[in-house]
């Protein structure tokens, strides 16, 4: 059946009632009528676009199962677009600005562009539960602004992929199963590469292209970028991801064996070629599901302030996780890296891609240290106090040590600064945090030289807090006709306060020990209260307004 509509076809089959032609014709005279409908598009219908415009169009949920959209064998022959406006909000992975639970194959002539919510700058998102097929996508949905993947089996490019958006993110813990795919002569334009446009999660690469993967940190401001050579074969598919974080930390949701840094392929010369260190600070997850093709493989390198020997370019080599030995081997040769600032490169060669689980930075020098902890030690109290104890054997030109401590193994942050004699003979430290927040914490020593350098002490000390921000923190009066007061601040919080639909009516960051929010000019109803504090610790109170 055709509509009046010039180049766009629309196919029925197997539909079973009239109602359900009569639904259907009902949105194509939306889409006739130009009327623009803001809302989300959920792929569970028979469409061909052969060449025409499909805007602003929001269709029913019908049966999942019967979804088909198409510009393949489009009437309008090569070079006869089928596009694709996509303005809808986007929320969770069932309320996506685009939602494919169908088939959505666009790869021949297909173009989607997604706008905003709207077609004002905003967040949008591709959902569902099926991998759409995209022939060019444009992400404009806004400068600076978040585009999330969050559909189960990722999605993919057949053509080219256009960022003028922000960081866009895929499924991380679905791995290469969530990823945005590029298929072979598939390619990517970025508007404004850079800490603030990447992609945070895996990227997919298949067939014989050399190929930068514009992937960056999970906390959405650091592009780190991987780039291979051209494989020798069109069977190959690779993935790769980029974490903050080291290796043996149980982030790589692909790892096979521990990744351990200390697990060092021995073969080699000291100083030239034999890896004495693998960094902490970072590595890149690659899975390679097809293809034994050799690569040579270039890194962007992280800023490598407060990681001690790293200073040196030239003693930096790039190191691989080899699966069969279950050990880092050194990827460079006698090579290093082009410098030490970050964004300076790191190039290593494979033999064979198949071999190898992770990449990461390693160096040939053991750094013999100026300073020697012997031991790091620790307990809680029952007031919720940490109480670490350390001792060096030997100090010499050290400026300081530094406290770190984590909620997560993930982010840290330093919470105290230890000046130090510069003892030759054994020497103790000691340290207590107090109201450490409710669950696990890790802390650190990191030591400071005169000459600005630092180093991480390899062991870190893993305590349990029992102690709640909720425990000291208190909100009163509540219910409230007026004013609340919030009291029992340690140190530097974020207060907000939203409504019951969730909007944010209130912020702020306070370094005092009470803080007092006017409700008057708030309607009746009930709030919530949400306090984070500077060691991570958090709070949510509802409180009723009468």
């Amino acid at each position: 059946m055709q509509t009046g509509l010039s180049g766009f076809q629309i196919q029925f089959q197997d539909f079973q009632s009239d109602v359900m032609k009569l639904k259907f014709l009902i949105q194509l005279i939306l889409v006739a009528g130009c009327t623009p409908v803001y809302a989300q598009w959920h792929n569970d219908t028979i469409v061909v676009n052969s060449g025409g415009l499909v805007s602003d169009w929001s269709v029913q949920t019908w049966n999942a199962a019967n979804g088909n959209y198409s510009t393949v064998g489009s009437a309008g022959g090569p070079g006869s677009y089928g596009v694709f406006e996509h303005y809808g909000q986007s929320g969770n992975n069932n309320n996506s600005a685009f939602r494919n639970d169908g088939i959505y194959n666009a790869a021949v002539n297909g173009r989607d562009y997604f706008k905003g919510p709207g077609n004002n700058p905003g967040q949008q998102s591709i959902g569902g539960s099926v991998a759409p097929v995209f022939g060019e996508l444009f992400l404009e949905n806004g400068t600076g602004q978040p585009f999330d993947i969050s559909n189960a089996n990722g999605a993919d490019i057949a053509g080219s992929a256009s960022f003028a958006n922000g960081v866009t993110t895929t499924v991380r813990g679905t791995a290469s199963t969530g990823a945005l795919r590029f298929r072979d002569n598939a390619i990517y334009i970025n508007t404004a590469a850079g800490d603030a446009q990447y992609v945070n999660g895996y990227v997919t690469k298949s067939g014989d292209d050399a190929f930068t993967f514009p992937v960056g940190a999970q906390d959405g401001t650091d592009l780190r970028t991987l780039q291979i050579s051209a494989p020798t074969s069109i069977n190959n598919t690779l993935s790769v991801a980029y974490w903050n974080g080291s290796a043996d930390s149980g982030l790589d949701p692909t790892t096979v064996g521990t990744q351990s840094l200390s697990s060092l392929n021995p073969s080699g010369i000291t100083g030239i070629d034999k890896l004495a260190t693998v960094s902490p600070i970072c590595f890149w997850d690659w899975v390679a599901t097809s293809g034994t093709s050799p690569l040579t493989v270039t890194v962007s390198i992280p800023s490598f302030s407060g990681n001690g020997g790293y200073a040196s370019a030239a003693d930096m080599r790039l190191a691989g996780w080899n699966l069969h030995t279950l050990q880092w081997d050194n990827l460079s040769g006698s090579n290093g890296a082009t410098g030490n600032l970050e964004g300076s490169t790191i190039t290593g060669n494979i033999i064979d891609m198949s071999n190898y689980g992770a990449i990461a930075i390693g160096n040939v020098l053991s750094f013999p240290l100026a300073v020697d902890i012997l031991s790091f030690s620790g307990h809680m109290d029952s007031e919720c106090s940490a109480h670490l104890h350390w001792t060096t054997a030997a100090e010499t030109d050290i400026q300081a040590f530094a406290v770190r401590y984590s909620p997560n193994g993930k982010d840290y942050k330093d919470i105290a600064g230890m000046d130090v004699s510069n003892f030759t003979a054994p020497n103790d430290y000691n340290y207590t945090m107090p109201e450490v927040p409710a669950g696990k914490a890790i802390f650190g020593i990191k030591t400071l030289y005169k000459d600005g350098n630092a180093v991480y002490y390899q062991k870190e000390l893993y305590l349990n807090s029992s102690c709640k921000l909720q425990d000291y923190l208190k909100i009163t009066p509540n219910p409230t006709q007026n004013n609340i007061m919030i009291s029992g601040f340690k140190g530097k919080s974020d207060v907000s306060l939203f409504d019951i639909m969730g909007r944010r009516l209130y912020n702020v960051q306070t370094e005092e020990s009470a803080l007092q929010i006017n409700m008057e000019n708030y309607p009746c109803g009930i709030y919530m209260v949400n306090v984070r504090d500077d060691n991570f610790g958090t709070k949510c109170e509802k409180i009723i307004k009468q």
